[in-house]
């Protein structure tokens, strides 16, 4: 088990916090759009009203993986490649999965919640928030090695 690094805090700047807020922000809006989503397709909606869901699920994961990257990034924080190739591991995912709607293909249900639930859990709500960019990441133990 990792050891938290001693300087368990970093100061946010207010650029630093305004983007934490915005990326607040974006993770309700995301949590809504795959909400309505999941809502509209167990209902049977047709592909023309869950095509547009989909691509706002997209777009907002899109720009909101940018702020947060930014932030680790303006931070220094070295989860920053891992984050980064992390999100662009669910768009392509979601890119996937919107391809296949287009193309008519019956998608199940447990295939678009295992889409969706990489991106809710995995992206927001595995680590907790402010402990993503506050904390160093946890360092390995010597006994661990």
């Amino acid at each position: 088990m990792g050891q938290l690094h001693p300087a368990s805090r970093v100061k946010l700047s207010p650029a630093s916090k305004k983007q934490l807020d915005e990326i607040v922000r974006a993770h309700l809006r995301i949590f809504s759009a795959v909400r309505n989503f999941i809502s509209l397709a167990q209902s049977g909606a047709a592909k023309d009203t869950l095509l547009p869901l989909i691509e706002v699920i997209l777009e907002s994961s899109i720009a909101h993986f940018r702020v947060e990257e930014n932030l680790v990034h303006d931070l220094r924080h070295p989860s920053y490649t891992a984050l980064a190739e992390a999100h662009c591991q669910i768009v392509l995912e979601l890119v996937r999965f919107q391809d296949a709607v287009t193309s008519g293909r019956d998608i199940s249900s447990s295939e678009y919640l295992h889409v969706l639930d990489d991106l809710i859990i995995h992206d927001i709500l595995e680590v907790p928030l402010f402990d993503k960019f506050t904390k160093p990441p946890l360092r390995q133990s010597p006994s661990a090695k």
